[in-house]
C-alpha cells in the first residue's frame, strides 16, 4: 500500500492540488460542504476515523468537527503478472466517511458527488493522480454510497470504498 497515494488523495481533496475546470470546481464546492479544520485552516479531511476529526474545548472535552471526511487505507493485492513490464502494479483500497450533523443529511449527498468527481476516473472530471512515485492507472468507486445515522454522535456518515491502481517503478 502506498503513502503516496494516501498524500496525493488528501491534496486533491483539499485543494492543495491545484485543478482547473470542473474538477477545481468540484474542489471548490467540496470545501464550502465541510468545516475548516482549526489547525490547518483548510477544509476537514482527515486520515483515520470519526475520533482523528475532534477539537478539545477549554475544558479539555473532545468534540467532532463536522462535517468532515475521514478516509483510510481498506487493504489490498499486489498484482505480479505485469512486474516485468511496468512495475508493481497493486489495487489500493480506501474507505471513506462523510460526516455531517443536519436534521435531514443530505448533505452527504452533495459531499458525495464532489467526491467521485474528484476519485472516479470514469466521470471523466480529473486526469491521474499525482503521485512522488509511479502512477495511478485507474481510479473508481468500488461500493455504492451508504447513509446511516450514528446515534451517539446525533450525526449522520455517508460510507463508500473507493479502488485506485497503482503502479510503482
Amino acid at each position: 500500500m502506498s503513502t503516496a497515494i494516501t498524500k496525493a488523495l488528501f491534496a486533491r481533496l483539499s485543494g492543495t492540488e491545484s485543478l482547473g475546470g470542473g474538477a477545481g470546481a468540484s474542489q471548490t464546492t467540496l470545501a464550502s460542504l465541510l468545516a475548516t479544520d482549526p489547525d490547518t485552516g483548510l477544509p476537514a479531511i482527515y486520515l483515520g476515523n470519526k475520533n482523528t476529526a475532534q477539537v478539545r474545548d477549554t475544558n479539555g472535552s473532545a468534540h467532532p468537527i463536522l462535517p468532515c471526511i475521514t478516509f483510510r487505507p481498506s487493504g489490498g493485492s499486489t498484482d505480479r503478472r505485469f512486474i516485468q513490464d511496468t512495475g508493481v502494479v497493486e489495487s489500493v483500497l480506501y474507505d471513506f466517511e462523510f460526516w455531517e450533523a443536519t436534521p435531514s443529511g443530505t448533505r452527504i449527498t452533495d459531499i458525495a458527488e464532489c467526491v467521485e468527481c474528484l476519485l472516479d476516473s470514469r466521470r471523466r472530471v480529473v486526469s491521474g493522480l499525482t503521485l512522488e512515485s509511479g502512477k495511478v492507472l485507474a481510479f473508481q468507486a468500488f461500493s455504492p454510497l451508504s447513509v446511516l445515522y450514528d446515534t451517539d454522535l446525533h450525526a449522520w456518515v455517508g460510507m463508500i470504498r473507493y479502488e485506485f491502481l497503482e503502479v510503482r517503478y
